[in-house]
């Protein structure tokens, strides 16, 4: 036993050492695969990973970092997604703007969740962000003169470059590594920073947090925001890949 614990310490620091190289090997291979994989099918696999993958990691900064226990993160995918329709299909604002936009109404959907939550951990916040989840599901089938109600929005604009037209799949597959990639930097510079610890003592014992000093509410309703940002960006996106949005595909279910 203490064998393997030596080998797993020295592959551990191995891999510290190493570790800018391998994050730019690893990048070098993500940015080839396309080229290396040309099927489309294949490419949309990608491209879907690369989705699911930012809303995982915008969701393990609320549970995972501080101890939040939100079930219903699929409604701020969803504020994201009909942020950028909506602006798109009605007012011709560009996907480059929208991909901000989005995150910040999906932000400020996070903070009212947060708000009348910050007593509540557990099962009962899980509750109530399922809650949540629901009344922005409502909404989206409900409030027809916006949203078009169940039968969704079509002819979603995809994004446009310079004059040029994003819509391949390859295109959003790489539009979707540059967001992952800035998502994981200012996410790993927010954890090493005072308010990741702040999340982090929280998760540990909140209040020996409040003992030193965190304010519990502050940091909580960051949190909240912050993952929220994030899957309101990976929202917009999907908007623009799939062309067309409906209440159905942000189900509460599928969260």
């Amino acid at each position: 036993m203490n064998r393997i614990s030596a080998l797993v310490e020295k592959a551990s620091q191995w891999i510290a050492k190493r570790r800018a190289l391998l994050l730019g090997m690893g990048f070098a291979l993500l940015v080839a695969f396309p080229f290396v994989f040309p099927s489309t099918h294949t490419q949309s696999l990608a491209v879907k990973v690369l989705l699911y993958t930012m809303l995982a990691a915008s969701l393990n900064v609320i549970n995972g970092y501080s101890g939040q226990f939100n079930i219903g993160h699929m409604a701020f995918y969803c504020v994201g997604a009909y942020t950028y329709a909506i602006l798109a299909t009605r007012f011709g604002v560009s996907f480059w703007i929208c991909l901000l936009l989005s995150g910040m109404m999906a932000m400020l959907a996070g903070i009212l969740v947060a708000l009348p939550t910050l007593r509540l951990q557990g099962m009962y916040l899980a509750m109530v962000t399922l809650g949540a989840a629901e009344i922005v599901n409502l909404i989206a089938s409900s409030w027809t003169s916006l949203t078009n109600g169940a039968l969704g929005i079509k002819g979603i604009p995809a994004p446009v470059l310079f004059s040029y037209r994003l819509h391949t799949t390859q295109h959003f597959y790489f539009i979707l590594l540059a967001l992952a990639v800035i998502m994981y930097f200012l996410t790993m510079r927010v954890i090493n920073s005072r308010v990741g610890r702040a999340w982090m003592a929280i998760r540990e014992d909140q209040n020996a947090a409040r003992f030193l000093g965190v304010r519990i509410k502050l940091y909580k309703s960051i949190n909240f925001a912050y993952g929220a940002f994030w899957a309101g960006v990976a929202g917009c996106v999907a908007a623009a890949y799939y062309q067309y949005i409906s209440p159905g595909m942000f189900s509460a279910d599928k969260g």
